[in-house]
């Protein structure tokens, strides 16, 4: 009967992350993936040891509903094919472009995408070397002192402005492709400093993506066109930040997590497109160039 109860809580805890956000705190959100996950394994490992087979159904309907319904578990996308109209990019939190200034600059030169949306992007040596490596390309900064934010593209770029009071590094820049004006929105959220009490941490960066979130919506409101939000967003695609945008998130077939590079947990790096654009394909490569792997995808105009 216990396990039977702790399973229907469970359930309740799924439901409000998918079917009725809001049902519980947003904190929840920003725990690790991981954390959803161990529920349905434990619970069949438990039955494989007892040889329950009722605790077995139980625990693979659980393990069902968090691939099939959650956002934390498999992105089950359907891709459009490509054709000539459609265009690649790519947004990357590239934090160790310090070190590995080489290895970045030949891993993004080989076949340079159409757009590049970069964070901790500083004016270091990778960003020059990459101002070289394709000089074709036009480079817009962050208007902040520490230039945080980066966009290379092939593109003509008709204007760029920051979002005014963000709680984090920002760039809004409108690139010309073809006969449309794509608004991109570069963007690196903060998060809430370490606390000695792991809950305060949480629930001050909930604080801060609210924020963060109440700017992007008044943007967005105000913005006409096809539309991206890219970049680091230190959050899930659970979090609020992201769900309760008018948005859909670009996402391949399995779990593609993005940090840490080594052995990446967290999906921490999105694309977001409206309902003008539409996904080709998208994939995240297995680079270890940052601590953060590049998220990639081929978009077309619908």
């Amino acid at each position: 009967m216990k396990i039977r109860l702790l399973i229907g809580l469970y359930g309740l805890l799924i439901l409000g992350e998918t079917v009725f956000p809001g049902l519980w705190p947003d904190a929840l959100t920003y725990l690790p993936p991981v954390a959803f996950w161990l529920p349905p394994v434990f619970l069949i490992l438990f039955a494989l040891k007892s040889r329950e087979r009722q605790y077995l159904a139980w625990g693979c309907a659980v393990a069902a509903q968090v691939i099939l319904t959650s956002p934390f578990g498999v992105s089950l996308a359907t891709f459009e094919s490509s054709n000539s109209k459609s265009f690649t990019m790519v947004t990357w939190n590239m934090k160790h472009g310090w070190q590995g200034a080489e290895d970045v600059v030949e891993y993004l030169g080989q076949s340079p995408p159409d757009i590049i949306l970069l964070q901790e992007a500083q004016e270091n040596l990778a960003i020059r070397l990459l101002t070289e490596k394709i000089p074709d390309y036009h480079l817009v900064r962050s208007l902040e002192t520490d230039n945080d934010v980066a966009v290379f593209t092939r593109f003509p770029i008709q204007k760029q402005e920051p979002l005014p009071d963000f709680p984090g590094f920002n760039l809004l820049a409108t690139v010309q492709i073809g006969q449309e004006n794509v608004n991109l929105v570069n963007l690196h959220l903060d998060k809430a400093s370490k606390s000695k009490i792991p809950v305060r941490s949480i629930w001050s960066t909930t604080t801060l993506h609210a924020e963060a979130r109440e700017e992007l919506l008044n943007h967005l409101g105000k913005t006409k066109g096809p539309i991206i939000v890219a970049g680091d967003f230190n959050a899930p695609s659970a979090a609020p930040v992201l769900r309760r945008l008018p948005l859909q998130e670009v996402r391949g077939l399995g779990l593609e997590a993005t940090f840490p590079d080594a052995f990446p947990l967290w999906r921490l790096d999105h694309i977001l497109i409206n309902n003008q654009l539409r996904v080709n394909s998208c994939w995240v490569d297995p680079v270890s160039f940052s601590d953060h792997r590049p998220v990639w995808a081929r978009l077309s105009f619908r």
